[in-house]
């Protein structure tokens, strides 16, 4: 088996959107360079119908048959028209729910590649944090504490599991540490992908802006999202950012949002899986995944939104 497949499979808020959008951009440069990027089954720079023709998917996610087979169809005929080279794929919705089934059938659909897998990590407690933010800039209504609870069972945080089963599966498992190289994101991406050392122009200049507003701006959204039709609520969010960049711009500092005492168990067993997989991978266990505010404890007994009911009270009477 001579030809390859990478797949960046995330994880999610690890820069993968400005990887996609440099592959996106950078097509003819990386094929040159011997990597093909399998155009078909995306969405958005992504290969979304792809992973979830697959079976990448959270319940209750909705399947669309339709779309899901064309994907594959699209990919096999693809495939069939670029037969030796080396391909690229990317899509976060890859760590959606990986389980021996869907990796199975992964590894099965490209059996006539050896496949590597990218995985990006970044430190649990800020992955959580921008998770949440994720989560209510596009609708939700879940309060901090459930929403943990909810991806805790999701298996999001788990970093060594999700290893050893990629890494059972696949021929080759290639982690990055986001919070080691989000200044050189796409360098690192190269490295991962067999092309460390490509000189790509204005490589680090794509990277795509997702600004997160403070944890009083997100709370007074989460409130309003649960009283608006759930089809106007990711507009809606977008309209009211505008408000607050144009009258009320102090609430566009980025603060989070403080980790119920409850679950400090929790992560703090996840660090220590850290440092098995450092071990495993054989990078430094004592800066593996190391967050900038290390030294804070983000754990606290009473969990709060922050103070938002000013900036409620403005936006009601405004």
């Amino acid at each position: 088996m001579s030809k390859k497949l990478f797949v960046h499979v995330g994880t999610e808020k690890t820069g993968t959107t400005s990887i996609q959008d440099f592959v996106a951009d950078h097509k003819k440069q990386l094929k040159k360079k011997g990597l093909t990027f399998l155009d078909a089954g995306t969405e958005s720079n992504h290969h979304y119908w792809l992973a979830k023709a697959l079976g990448f998917r959270f319940a209750p996610q909705p399947v669309d048959e339709k779309k899901e087979e064309r994907a594959l169809a699209e990919c096999r005929a693809f495939m069939a028209r670029h037969p030796q080279e080396d391909l690229l794929l990317t899509s976060e919705h890859f760590d959606f729910n990986p389980n021996p089934e869907n990796i199975e059938a992964f590894v099965d659909f490209f059996r006539d590649y050896e496949v590597n897998v990218v995985l990006y990590l970044r430190d649990q407690i800020s992955y959580c944090q921008s998770l949440y933010a994720e989560h209510i800039k596009w609708g939700g209504v879940l309060e901090f504490s459930d929403f943990i609870n909810r991806t805790i069972k999701q298996g999001r945080y788990s970093y060594l599991k999700k290893y050893d089963l990629w890494e059972g599966l696949v021929d080759r498992v290639v982690v990055v540490d986001y919070n080691a190289k989000r200044k050189r994101l796409i360098s690192a991406f190269l490295g991962a992908v067999g092309l460390a050392g490509v000189d790509m122009k204005n490589s680090e200049s794509v990277f795509h802006s997702n600004p997160t507003p403070s944890i009083e701006f997100l709370e007074v959204v989460r409130l309003l999202n649960s009283v608006i039709p759930k089809v106007q609520r990711r507009q809606f969010y977008l309209d009211l950012l505008d408000l607050i960049k144009k009258e009320y711009p102090a609430y566009l500092k980025r603060t989070s949002p403080r980790l119920p005492l409850k679950f400090k168990a929790f992560f703090e067993e996840e660090f220590f899986n850290n440092r098995i997989l450092a071990n495993l991978i054989g990078k430094d266990e004592s800066g593996f995944l190391r967050r900038d505010d290390e030294e804070n404890d983000v754990f606290h007994e009473v969990v709060g939104g922050g103070n938002y009911e000013p900036l409620l009270r403005e936006l009601i009477f405004k």
